[in-house]
């Protein structure tokens, strides 16, 4: 039973000596009870999602401490009998094994107690998940009952339903919380050189890559590339064959999975970020039971979030993986059923619903593509914390990257330009500024990717004057910056000294992030050169066409414009033109537009008019011939004309006006308006107001028809 104390379960005999990296910290808070001379009996609760080094970790102290002279005993959790009796019999075998005396005690308790009265007991417990049936009894029966110093029980689990955090827990004793997280690049590095001491560098990058720093995944990729030859010499610069270890990585974490409805669930979150009951109820094609949807929050893979719940990041890339690569079928059905209820939650939904739809719709269509990864990679999670707002304190780190990015990408007259620009855009915009930060908080990479309104207009026409009169108007940039449409994406720099992150990760983290924007319905636009960023722009359905002038030209590289129009409420129709070109790879690359056959609405302004005037009135405005022409239903139509009168539809922006908007506004929504009043505050006269409303009208009309292109506002 115990001929392999401290062997880790799942790392193969194959490997020529138990590599133990990292884990510091931890490491000096249990050496720091050691070496205390009379330290407070503590429970050490270590947990992790599985394959993280939590039993390597107990495997590695366990050693520490016998090798000190304090008694330790090794207990796996899935070797007792799940009662307590059958606990205390397996800690005496442990008991034996370690070499103490048992005769002259009355019982097994006595011993352990008698001892602790002179010298310190460590007691660990390895997978103490498999011992949840008795829990209470060891935790709050047996361990009351042993002295309140000198003992020390270590547990693993991938995750404690008891007490969290750390301090005083019961009388005499204490409880300390240690959360494993991934190895560090520099971490995973330095057991591969202890693994494969003679294999080529690119090896090892390869490797912090594909496994993330799970020590799992990492010892089962190196038993793979073990196997594949028995020269380490020979190793190429090919990629490593990851399916089948990889497969094997995602059995050991569904071990914990054990209702086929929460499988079903974990399989569907590994297509988007985060997902509530209602989302997984949609993925899965029926109602999720809360009694399923808590036993998947109990997973140690699933974190709660304010979304609803998530996987591990790098349980999710695997995962997603392992089931495009056998179950493609089912994972597009999936996708298919996902992307129908966050397309209606775009459209239906309040302003915080509608990002997080768009997010998650971005991340089931980019996930799906194949994408150029040569300038950007998309489809990288996990390596870094989420976007941050931008500090201060940020900007000499910012100075130096984007002075690496003009040496990299601009003309050398225009770099002072650029570092002049940071000056003042992070003082005036700084909100504009999205920052990629590592686990101490310093930038690793940023974007500046700006909504076009007379303030931005007016500096982005100062520095980058060529640029702008290639791909923006005068009109927007004159317009008030509530009634903005289009984003300017000016550039994105990376810390170039963060060896350890792969810059096309980060970069593409913010290219993401920034098309995210655009699900409010809005345009976006540049300037490119780079060969690769081209061909990821075409491969997303930007129109590209050469840049007019030759200002913008870089030596041997001509400036493109590229442009995305996801206004008209566009963006759930590029969305499903992203996942159509996911299942026709090989297909030509066009760029995306929207159908011409555009199902007209049969409007003209005076029917709107008369529609407008009993939106206060929503049972009137129901049986409006308004609301009959309508191809979708009275409510969503009614909905959408309050939110786009109020401002809050930006799609109608490019036919109305600002000042128009606020002529409708006052027409059709303010209580008790009439023609005279609405003149007289807007200081027209009737004549003029006339006028203006029927060209707001005209406008509205030529709106309506764009946005309904196939008939239904629900399913664009």
């Amino acid at each position: 039973m115990h001929a392999k104390f401290g062997e880790h379960p799942q790392v193969s005999d194959s490997m020529p000596e138990r590599i133990f990296v990292g884990r510091h910290h931890e490491m000096d808070i249990l050496k720091r009870w050691v070496s205390t001379p009379r330290p407070a009996s503590t429970v050490y609760a270590v947990s992790g999602i599985g394959g993280v080094g939590k039993s390597s970790l107990l495997a590695h102290f366990y050693q520490y401490s016998s090798t000190s002279g304090i008694p330790s005993l090794w207990v796996d959790g899935r070797s007792c009998v799940r009662t307590p009796q059958g606990f205390l019999d397996h800690l005496a075998s442990a008991w034996e094994f370690a070499g103490l005396p048992t005769t002259r005690y009355a019982s097994l308790n006595h011993a352990l107690a008698t001892i602790l009265q002179k010298q310190k007991v460590v007691v660990t417990i390895d997978n103490f998940d498999a011992l949840s049936a008795i829990s209470e009894w060891l935790l709050h029966v047996w361990l009351r009952s042993l002295p309140e110093q000198r003992l020390m029980l270590i547990m693993a689990a991938r995750t404690f339903s008891i007490p969290r955090g750390s301090g005083q827990w019961m009388a005499g004793k204490r409880w300390e919380s240690l959360s494993l997280e991934l190895l560090s690049s520099s971490e995973v590095m330095e057991f591969v050189a202890h693994a494969l001491p003679t294999a080529p560098r690119s090896l090892h990058q390869q490797l912090v890559q594909l496994t993330g720093g799970l020590p799992l995944a990492l010892t089962l990729a190196l038993e793979s590339t073990r196997g594949k030859t028995p020269r380490q010499e020979m190793f190429s610069d090919s990629p490593i064959g990851e399916d089948q270890w990889i497969h094997t990585l995602i059995g050991q974490w569904l071990r914990e999975v054990s209702d086929e409805g929460v499988q079903s669930a974990v399989e569907a979150l590994s297509l988007v970020e985060s997902a509530d009951q209602d989302t997984l109820s949609a993925a899965l094609g029926q109602a999720m039971p809360m009694a399923q949807y808590l036993a998947l929050t109990s997973l140690s893979f699933v974190r709660t979030t304010t979304d609803g719940v998530t996987l591990h990041d790098l349980v999710r890339e695997y995962l997603r993986r392992d089931l495009e690569q056998r179950r493609p079928a089912h994972i597009w059905a999936l996708r298919h059923r996902l992307s129908d209820y966050l397309l209606n939650l775009l459209h239906t939904g309040t302003a915080s619903l509608r990002s997080r739809a768009a997010r998650q719709l971005l991340t089931l269509s980019v996930d799906a593509l194949p994408l150029p990864t040569g300038y950007a990679d998309l489809s990288a999670h996990g390596v870094f914390s989420p976007q941050s707002p931008f500090q201060p304190d940020d900007l000499p780190h910012l100075e130096r990257m984007v002075k690496d990015w003009a040496h990299a990408y601009a003309l050398p007259g225009q770099w002072g330009t650029y570092l002049k620009f940071l000056q003042e855009f992070s003082q005036r915009f700084p909100d504009d500024i999205r920052i990629l930060r590592d686990s101490q908080g310093v930038p690793l990479a940023a974007s500046f990717f700006t909504i076009v309104h007379r303030n931005t207009g007016e500096l982005l026409s100062r520095y980058f004057p060529a640029e702008t009169r290639e791909c923006l108007t005068r009109e927007e940039m004159m317009r008030s910056p509530q009634y903005a449409s289009t984003y300017y994406a000016i550039l994105v720099c990376v810390n170039q000294r963060a060896t350890h992150l792969p810059v096309a990760d980060l970069t593409g983290a913010l290219i993401r992030e920034g098309l995210a924007l655009l699900g409010s319905g809005t345009r976006v636009t540049l300037v490119a050169t780079h060969p690769d960023l081209l061909a990821l722009l075409t491969s997303l359905g930007f129109t590209i066409t050469p840049a007019k002038s030759r200002d913008c030209d870089l030596p041997g590289l001509k400036a493109h414009v590229c442009t995305l129009d996801l206004t008209g409420g566009r963006f759930g129709q590029w969305v499903r033109y992203l996942l159509q070109r996911s299942q026709e790879p090989m297909s030509p690359l066009e760029p995306f537009a929207v159908s011409n056959e555009v199902k007209r609405t049969g409007l003209d302004p005076t029917i709107l008019r008369r529609g407008l005037s009993l939106l206060p009135s929503p049972s009137r405005f129901y049986r409006s011939e308004l609301a009959e022409k309508w191809p979708g239903s009275a409510e969503e139509l009614h909905l959408l004309l309050i939110r786009a009168l109020n401002g809050h539809d930006p799609s109608l922006w490019r036919y109305v006006s600002e000042d128009l908007l606020t002529l409708l506004r006052h027409s059709f929504l303010s209580a008790g308006s009439t023609t005279m009043s609405v003149a007289e505050e807007l200081h027209l006269s009737r004549a003029s107001y006339y006028r203006r409303l029927r060209t707001a009208l005209e406008g509205m009309v030529e709106w309506l028809d764009t946005i309904h292109p196939s008939g239904s506002f629900l399913k664009p």
